[in-house]
Formats: C-alpha cells, sequence, structure tokens
C-alpha cells in the first residue's frame, strides 16, 4: 500500500479507484438532491400584536382588569390551542384532510405543533402593564403546505386571541361590577334591618332612652319632694283636726256644766307637747318651713284656748250665757264643718300621694332600665357606623368598577393591537434546500472518499518499487510497464461509459426534479438571470 502522504501516491489512489469515489458518491447526490426536492414546501403566515397601553390616564380611571399582560396572553394561548378549538379550527380548513386513519387527538396534536404563539417581552421591570412604560408584544403563526391555507389559519387564530381578550377583560369588568352591586345591596339590606331594630327598640322604650336619662331623674325627684310634702302637710292638718276636735270637746264640756280642772290640766299638757315637738324638729327644719308653721300655729291656738279657758270662771250670769242654746250650737257646727273639711283635704292628699308614689315607682323603673337600653342602642348604633362604613367604602368601589367597566366596554383601556396582518406568504420557510443540498454534497464527498480509501488501504497488492522495498527489502533493477489488452481497455471505456450515464441520469432526474416540485424552470432560470442582474 502506498504512503497518503505522498502527492503522487494519492494522485494514484484517486485515479485507481475513481470508481470508488464517483459511483457511490453520484448515487448519494442523486438520490439525496431527488429527496431534498421532493420534501414538501412549508409555508409560514405570521402576525405581530403589539398589547397597547390604557388611553385615559390610569390616575384618572382605573381598569378593573389587573391581571399582566403575559399572564393573560398564556391563559388565552392555553383556551387558544385547546382541543375543541383546534378541531373546530381543523374542520373549517380542512387540515390534514389526507390524513383519514388519525384520531382526533393526533390530529389536535399536529395543528398544534404548527401553531406558535411567541412573546416578545421587552419589559424587565415587573411592574404591571397598565403602569408599564415598555413595550409588549408577541407573534402569532402557522405553518402550512397551502400558503393560502397558512394565511387564513394565521387570520383565525388572530382573531380568536383578539376577541378572546376584549371578552374576557369585559366579562372580568362586569363580574367586578356585579358583585359589587350585589355586595352594596346586601350592605343596604344589613344596614335598613339595625335601623329598624333601632327604631322598634326606641319606639318600645320611648322614656327609657338614654337621652331622657337626667328629665326622668329630675321627674323623680320632683315626685319624691311632692310625696314629702303631702306628708308634711297631711301631719300640719291632722294636727289642727286634732286641735279642732279638742275645741269641740272644750265647748261641749262647757255647755255641759262649765269648765274642769281636768281640763285646764289636759290642755297645759298638750302645750307642752307642742312645745318638746318644736324643739326637737327646729333642730331639722327652719322656722320657714311648713310643718314648722303649722305646729307653732298649733301652739298658739292652744295657748289662746288657755287663756280663754281661764278667764272663763263659772258665775252664774256667765254660765247661762255660755250655756245658751243658740250660741253653742253653732260654734259647734262650724267646729265640725271645718273638721269635714279637714278631713276632705286629707282624703285628697293621701289619693294624691298614692298616685305620686306609683309615678315614682314607675318613674324608678324606666330609670332602672335606662343603662340596658343605652348598651342596647349602642351597640346597634356602632354596627350600624359599621355597615354605613363598609357601604361607602363598597359603593365608592362600585362607582370605581363602573367606570371600569365602560372603559373596557369602549376598549379603551390596555388592548391587543395587530401591528402586523398575517399575509399569504411567497416563499416557503421549510424545508431549508440550500442547507439539505450542501449536506448531501459533503455527504457524498464523504462517502465516496472514505470508500475509495478505505478500498485501498484493504487491497495488499504490490504495485510500486517503494512498497516492494519496504515490505521485502529488496530494490527491483527496473519496473515494467502495465501494457493493457484490447480487452481491458474496451472494458475500460465502457466503465466510463457507465459512469457518464449514471451522472447523465442523476442530472436528468435533479433537473426535473427540481422543476416538478420546487420551481419550473423557466421562473427558476429568471429568477437566476434576475439575481446575477443579465
Amino acid at each position: 500500500m502506498e504512503q497518503f502522504t505522498d502527492l503522487s501516491s494519492i494522485l494514484g489512489i484517486l485515479k485507481r479507484r475513481a470508481l470508488y469515489f464517483l459511483v457511490p458518491a453520484i448515487l448519494i447526490m442523486a438520490g439525496g438532491s431527488t429527496v431534498v426536492m421532493l420534501l414538501p414546501a412549508i409555508y409560514r403566515s405570521q402576525a405581530t400584536i403589539l398589547v397597547e397601553s390604557q388611553q385615559i390616564p390610569s390616575e384618572l380611571v382605573r381598569s378593573t382588569v389587573t391581571a399582566l399582560a403575559d399572564e393573560r396572553l398564556q391563559v388565552i394561548q392555553q383556551k387558544t390551542i385547546s382541543r375543541d378549538n383546534v378541531l373546530a379550527l381543523a374542520k373549517k380548513f380542512s387540515l390534514f384532510q389526507n390524513k383519514t386513519d388519525i384520531s382526533a387527538s393526533e390530529l389536535a396534536d399536529m395543528v398544534r405543533e404548527r401553531v406558535e404563539i411567541a412573546q416578545i417581552n421587552l419589559s424587565k421591570t415587573g411592574r404591571r402593564a397598565a403602569t408599564d412604560k415598555l413595550v409588549i408584544t408577541f407573534t402569532v403563526s402557522y405553518e402550512d403546505e397551502n400558503p393560502q391555507r397558512a394565511a387564513g389559519v394565521a387570520n383565525e387564530l388572530v382573531t380568536s386571541i383578539l376577541t378572546a381578550d376584549a371578552q374576557a377583560r369585559v366579562t372580568q369588568a362586569a363580574d367586578t361590577s356585579r358583585f359589587l352591586d350585589e355586595e352594596s345591596k346586601r350592605l343596604a339590606s344589613s344596614l335598613a334591618e339595625v335601623e329598624d331594630e333601632i327604631s322598634k327598640l326606641r319606639l318600645e322604650n320611648s322614656k327609657s332612652l338614654p337621652e331622657k336619662l337626667s328629665f326622668n331623674m329630675s321627674l323623680n325627684e320632683r315626685l319624691e319632694k311632692d310625696i314629702t310634702d303631702i306628708d308634711r302637710e297631711l301631719q300640719g292638718i291632722e294636727e289642727s283636726r286634732r286641735l279642732l276636735a279638742f275645741e269641740e270637746n272644750v265647748r261641749m264640756t262647757a255647755g255641759n256644766g262649765g269648765f274642769r280642772p281636768s281640763d285646764q290640766s289636759q290642755t297645759a299638757t298638750r302645750i307642752e307637747a307642742l312645745k318638746a315637738d318644736i324643739a326637737t324638729k327646729s333642730a331639722v327644719y327652719a322656722d320657714s318651713h311648713p310643718e314648722m308653721r303649722a305646729l307653732r300655729g298649733a301652739l298658739a291656738a292652744m295657748q289662746a284656748e288657755q287663756e280663754k279657758v281661764g278667764r272663763l270662771q263659772p258665775s252664774s250670769a256667765q254660765a247661762d250665757e255660755i250655756n245658751a242654746p243658740g250660741r253653742g250650737g253653732l260654734e259647734a257646727q262650724l267646729i265640725r264643718e271645718k273638721m269635714a273639711a279637714l278631713d276632705g283635704r286629707i282624703e285628697f292628699l293621701k289619693k294624691k300621694r298614692e298616685q305620686s308614689v306609683v309615678q315614682s315607682a314607675a318613674m324608678k323603673e324606666v330609670i332602672s332600665r335606662s343603662p340596658e337600653v343605652g348598651t342596647t342602642l349602642g351597640a346597634l348604633d356602632r354596627r350600624r357606623a359599621s355597615i354605613q362604613k363598609s357601604l361607602d367604602e363598597v359603593s365608592e368601589k362600585l362607582a370605581k368598577a363602573r367606570l371600569g367597566e365602560r372603559l373596557e366596554e369602549d376598549q379603551r383601556s390596555e388592548r391587543f393591537e395587530v401591528i402586523e396582518q398575517p399575509i399569504v406568504p411567497t416563499d416557503p420557510t421549510k424545508p431549508d434546500r440550500k442547507k439539505y443540498l450542501a449536506m448531501v454534497l459533503a455527504g457524498a464527498m464523504a462517502v465516496g472518499g472514505g470508500l475509495a480509501f478505505a478500498t485501498e488501504f484493504l487491497d495488499r497488492r504490490i504495485r510500486t518499487s517503494a512498497e516492494l522495498l519496504s515490505r521485502v527489502g529488496i530494490r527491483p533493477i527496473g519496473v515494467v510497464q502495465f501494457i493493457p489488452v484490447r480487452h481491458e481497455q474496451r472494458r475500460k471505456r465502457w466503465r466510463w461509459v457507465a459512469i457518464l450515464l449514471m451522472l447523465a441520469l442523476a442530472i436528468t432526474g435533479l433537473v426535473f426534479a427540481v422543476d416538478y416540485y420546487y420551481m419550473p424552470l423557466e421562473l427558476l432560470f429568471q429568477k437566476v438571470v434576475d439575481r446575477l442582474g443579465l
């Protein structure tokens, strides 16, 4: 075997093993090129969508949709490529109709593989899109063998995404407003119930309300004072009645035969008792007190009566005058009338006292209930204030939510806007035939060269004097050139003819594949001419 480091030996190997190099290389190039040209062209239709920020400043009207744009996009993406939506898309555009032996799930997976929603998020701040100043865009694309169908599916996907986003935002805003409205109604109902309880409690305890406590206490004090005054007046009236009764007895005694010493001693005893009573009560009551005035009046009357009795000693003439039937009867009748008037007054005062006692007891009952009523009213008032505060907050939020809902319905909040519509592609994106043809050429050269050098490496025949010297150690005297005979020359010519035919067939097949599967030759020629500027 010759040394591969020698250029002449390498050229000799290439000359001897040309067929081992050309045949596999040509076959691989022809077959690989045919396969590459037979690969179906895949067209890609793509749209670019921009996440447009809110048109109205968020300081004036804030949207109730707080989800980030990429979060909404992920949700919409999952809904868009869901099984039912993908199958509906495949049915509408007749996708993969030639594959009748696949299941619905397999069909959905095949469609999903050709759909791509790629986000281009330029924001690195992590803030919400409503306040983020940077731009967020994403692309929606679909790949298909038919360019018109690829554009149609891409348009359908874009429409579905835009519709789903708008509906989702409006629905979320409406749900927020509906929830706040229901909460507002619930709080208003609770507030009405509490106010009804307060009104009912105030109506049932109108006299025991906390704001009437001072008035009730002053009224009770006045009733108790009236009772005390009545008691004192009753005591004075009863004392006056006793004096009148004593006077009546005196007159009756005088009318029956004069005055007796026992009557004078009895009067003195009563005077001393009144003086002692006045001395005792003067330590408690003032001189202007009604009871003190009544006692002093009774004492003065008894003292006057005692003096009168002392002056009246039995003389025959005076006794006859005193015992006269007309005068004594008239005075006695007058005393009885006074006593009857005092009895009526006593009866009236006792009834008045009973009424005052009943009213005072009722007032004390009313006053005793005031703390309990005040505690209950305080709890209800605090509950009403809490509910009212919550209702005010919910009402304010409801107003903002309705503004946000109006914002979403008018599509003036953050929304998706198509900045590049999907169009019918003119050039396929797959496969990259230039790249594949270069790979086929490289592979053919590698296989052909490898086979040629492998055959030469496995061939143990001695071809040069250098190989003979290296193997046997004998240097030849001379070298006789190989002289081929006629049939060997003929076989060599036919070998080259076969190689040329194979090359012609491979080139013809390649040209046919290019014309039929890739592009008509006249168009390809015109394209080459345009590229070269000829």
